[in-house]
C-alpha cells in the first residue's frame, strides 16, 4: 500500500511538471520521424549529389531501414532526454528537503526508491509502446510490411536497455548530492557501454549490445543471453546501491 501511495505521488509529479507529456511527445515524434527519414533520405541525398554533379546510386530503402532508424533514435536521442529529465529525480528532493516530508510519514525508504524507478519505467514503457505503434503504422504505410514478432522483440530489448540506463541514473541521483554530477556520471557510464561493446567477445556483455542485437534482429535471430543477464544484474545492483545509500542518508 505504501508503494502504491508513493507511485500515485510520482505520477502526479510527472503530470504537474509536464514531464509525462514531454516524454510522450518526444517518443512519439521519433516514432513518426524514423520511418519517414528512412523513406525520404535516399531521395534527398540523391537530389543533393545531383546538384553537385556527383552521381551516386542509393539503394531503395526497406522496412529494415525504418526499424533501424527507430532503434537508433530511441536508444540515442530518447535515452539522452531521459537522463536529462531524471538525473535529479532523488537528489533534487534531498537538496530541497521535500524528501524529508515524505519520510516523516509512515513510509519506508525502500518504497521511496522503488516508486521512483517503477514510475519512470512505467511511463517510459507506455511512451515506447506509443512510439512503436506510430513507427509500425508508418513503416507499413510506406514499406507495406513489418515483421510484427521481430518488432515486438526489438522493443523488448530496447525497454531492457532503457531500464538499465534509468536504474543507473537513479542510482547516481541517490548517491551524489548534485543532479549535475549525477547526470555527468550517468552520461559517462552510458558512453562507456558503447566503448566496452567494441571489445570483441567480452564486449557482448555490455548492455549496448542489446541495441546491436535489436538492430540486426531482422537479418539474424541470434540473441546473446549473457547480454540480457548482464543488464538485469546491473539494474539489480544499481537499485541495491541506491537503496543502501538512501537508507544511510541522514538529512541535515
Amino acid at each position: 500500500m505504501k508503494l502504491i501511495v508513493l507511485l500515485k505521488k510520482e505520477y502526479l509529479e510527472f503530470i504537474r511538471n509536464k514531464k509525462l507529456i514531454s516524454i510522450m511527445l518526444i517518443f512519439i515524434f521519433f516514432g513518426i520521424m524514423s520511418p519517414l527519414t528512412a523513406y525520404f533520405i535516399p531521395d534527398i541525398m540523391e537530389y543533393v549529389t545531383k546538384t553537385q554533379n556527383i552521381k551516386i546510386d542509393f539503394p531503395a530503402p526497406t522496412y529494415a531501414d525504418a526499424i533501424f532508424q527507430f532503434i537508433k533514435n530511441i536508444s540515442q536521442m530518447c535515452v539522452f532526454v531521459l537522463i536529462l529529465m531524471n538525473m535529479g529525480i532523488v537528489s533534487n528532493e534531498k537538496e530541497k528537503g521535500t524528501a524529508i516530508f515524505v519520510l516523516v510519514k509512515p513510509v519506508n525508504r525502500q518504497a521511496f526508491i522503488f516508486a521512483k524507478f517503477f514510475s519512470v519505467l512505467s511511463i517510459t514503457a507506455i511512451a515506447l509502446i506509443a512510439s512503436a505503434a506510430f513507427a509500425g503504422f508508418y513503416t507499413v504505410l510506406f514499406f507495406d510490411t513489418l515483421p510484427l514478432g521481430i518488432f515486438v522483440m526489438q522493443n523488448l530489448l530496447l525497454l531492457l536497455y532503457i531500464s538499465t540506463i534509468l536504474s543507473i541514473t537513479i542510482m547516481f541521483s541517490t548517491v551524489v548530492k548534485s543532479q549535475i554530477l549525477a547526470g555527468i556520471l550517468s552520461f559517462f557510464v552510458w558512453i562507456s557501454f558503447t566503448l566496452f561493446s567494441q571489445f570483441g567477445e567480452i564486449g557482448k556483455l555490455s548492455p549496448d549490445n542489446l541495441i546491436n542485437t535489436a538492430s540486426t534482429l531482422v537479418k539474424s535471430y541470434s540473441i546473446y543471453p549473457c547480454t540480457i543477464i548482464t543488464s538485469i544484474l546491473l539494474i539489480f545492483l544499481s537499485l541495491c546501491i541506491a537503496l543502501f545509500s538512501f537508507v544511510k542518508w541522514e538529512p541535515k
